[in-house]
């Protein structure tokens, strides 16, 4: 394995929830990863929520993580909480400038996946998508008293999290 892409500590978004160590302070400053998430997607949004109140993540290559992933999960289950975590975590975490710049194609990218879904209905992890996509949208504004809670703690500009988010390859 060529492992030269990962010789040096660098700045990431955030970790893997299986492989993050955290300051007790992060916790104190932004919460715990959010129960109503259960498994999946939850590291994705502590992480944000983390960026937005200004916190920093470093890769570490030298530390080594075995993670069996999806070892509890996957299949139906999986593709059901990251359909409908992922909409709650761009609900409650992009800030309204980037929601209004980008909102067309976040619709067109759920669509598409909706409708690849749709395609492969037959299939348990297809069904189990559209499920989360419909109960995701559905339930959208439960999510919005966490939304006010997470960006009026936001301490970093709606510019820096578009380049962090066009940093890690998503174009913001």
């Amino acid at each position: 394995e060529d492992r030269g892409q990962y010789d040096e500590h660098r700045d990431v978004f955030g970790p893997s929830g299986a492989a993050g160590a955290y300051r007790r302070a992060l916790f104190e400053d932004v919460g715990t990863f959010a129960p109503s998430f259960g498994s999946y997607m939850e590291d994705v949004d502590l992480a944000f929520r983390a960026r937005l109140a200004g916190w920093t993540c470093t890769f570490c290559p030298e530390a080594v993580v075995y993670h069996h992933v999806s070892a509890t999960g996957g299949g139906p289950l999986a593709s059901y909480h990251v359909a409908r975590n992922r909409t709650w975590m761009i609900v409650r975490n992009f800030p309204a400038e980037i929601l209004r710049r980008h909102l067309r194609r976040i619709v067109a990218a759920q669509a598409r996946e909706a409708v690849a879904a749709s395609r492969a209905l037959t299939g348990a992890a297809a069904r189990a998508t559209l499920r989360g996509l419909a109960v995701g949208w559905l339930t959208a504004p439960g999510q919005l008293p966490a939304r006010r809670r997470i960006q009026a703690r936001r301490r970093i500009s709606a510019e820096e999290v578009g380049r962090l988010l066009s940093h890690q390859g998503t174009e913001a």
